[in-house]
C-alpha cells in the first residue's frame, strides 16, 4: 500500500499564510499542516482549525523565529538581546553542542509551545519543528520525552533516500543546494530509528520536500507519484498567499522568505487533475491521526 500525507508547514505565520492552506485542504490536495502557536496568525488558524476538524494539525516547535512563549528571565540563552529566538540555525546548533544554551530553558519552552496548542482546544497529531532542529539529538531527547508525557506519539523524520537519484539526477534538481542537506538530515533521522522503537514513536516510512522546495508543479507532483515507494511519505510543502499583509510584516525585523514560491506551491496543490492522478495511481491520502 502507498500513503501519502502532505502537510503544509507554517500554519499560524500570518492570515494571509493561513488562508492559502484552508484552500489547499478545502480544494485540494492537503491533508495536514503544522501550527506555529507564537506567530501572529495564531489565533486566526486555531478558529480555521475549529471550522476544519478533518485537518489533521501538528506541532511546529519554534525555536527559530519570533519570541518565546515563555518569559524573558527563562529564555536567556535561547534568545538574543532583544528577546527574539537566535534566528541562525548554525549558531543555535553550535550553542547547543557548545553547551551554552540552557537545555532545561528549551525543553521549558518546547512544553509552553506544545501546552498552548493543547490549551486551546488542538487535537495534536504529531511534532516536528522550524528548520528541522528536532532532529538534533538533544532537542530530539527532549521532542521523544515530551511527545510519550502529552501522548503525542508521532514525530516527523526526514527520508528522502528513495527519491534523491531520482530526482537529484533528473535535470532540474541536480545542483539543487538542499541535497547536502537531505542526505544529513536524511541520516539523522535514520539514527533516530532504535530511539523511536524504545519510546513507541511512530513516523513516516519516507519523507519529501527538500529537495523540492518550492518548486512543485503538477508535472512534478505526478512524477513523485509515479515513483512514490511502497509505505507511508510524507510531502512537506509551504503554500500561502502573498498580499498586502506583507507590505507590513507582522515582525519587521524577521526574515520569513515570503516569495512568490509559496503562491505556485498552493496551486500546485489546487492544479486541476491531481487528485485523478492519485485515485488512478491508488494512493491513499492521509494525515498523522490515521498513521
Amino acid at each position: 500500500m502507498k500513503s501519502i500525507i502532505i502537510n503544509a508547514d507554517d500554519f499560524g505565520l500570518s492570515r494571509s499564510i493561513n488562508k492559502g492552506i484552508i484552500r489547499a485542504y478545502r480544494e485540494g490536495v492537503l491533508t495536514s499542516a503544522s501550527l506555529l502557536v507564537n506567530m501572529p496568525g495564531f489565533e486566526d488558524a486555531v478558529s480555521l482549525i475549529k471550522e476544519n476538524p478533518g485537518l489533521g494539525i501538528g506541532l511546529h516547535i519554534n525555536l527559530f523565529r519570533g519570541r518565546p512563549i515563555m518569559p524573558p528571565d527563562k529564555t536567556t540563552t535561547i534568545t538574543d538581546k532583544n528577546g527574539f529566538f537566535l534566528s541562525n540555525i548554525l549558531t543555535i546548533v553550535t550553542r547547543i553542542y557548545q553547551k551554552r544554551i540552557n537545555i532545561d530553558e528549551l525543553e521549558a519552552e518546547c512544553v509552553a509551545q506544545i501546552k498552548r496548542g493543547l490549551d486551546r482546544g488542538v487535537n495534536i497529531t504529531h511534532l516536528d519543528s522550524e528548520k528541522h532542529l528536532h532532529l538534533i539529538n538533544p532537542v530530539y531527547n527532549i521532542v521523544v520525552k515530551l511527545a510519550k508525557k502529552f501522548g503525542i506519539n508521532k514525530i516527523r523524520n526526514i527520508n528522502e533516500r528513495p527519491y534523491i537519484l531520482k530526482f537529484a539526477l533528473g535535470g532540474r534538481f541536480i545542483f539543487n543546494s538542499s541535497l547536502g542537506k537531505t542526505a544529513m538530515l536524511s541520516l539523522l533521522s535514520m539514527r533516530r530509528k532504535k530511539v523511536n522503537s524504545i519510546n513507541s514513536i511512530k513516523t513516516t516510512d519516507y519523507s519529501f520536500g527538500l529537495l523540492s522546495s518550492g518548486s512543485m508543479t503538477l508535472n512534478e507532483y505526478e512524477r513523485l507519484f509515479k515513483h512514490l515507494a511502497n509505505g507511508t511519505t510524507e510531502i512537506s510543502c509551504h503554500p500561502g498567499y502573498i498580499d498586502e499583509e506583507w507590505r507590513n510584516p507582522p515582525l519587521n525585523r524577521e526574515k520569513y522568505y515570503i516569495t512568490t514560491k509559496r503562491e505556485r506551491e498552493l496551486s500546485a496543490l489546487l492544479a486541476p487533475g491531481l487528485k485523478e492522478i492519485i485515485q488512478k495511481l491508488n494512493i491513499e491520502l492521509i494525515n498523522y491521526k490515521e498513521l
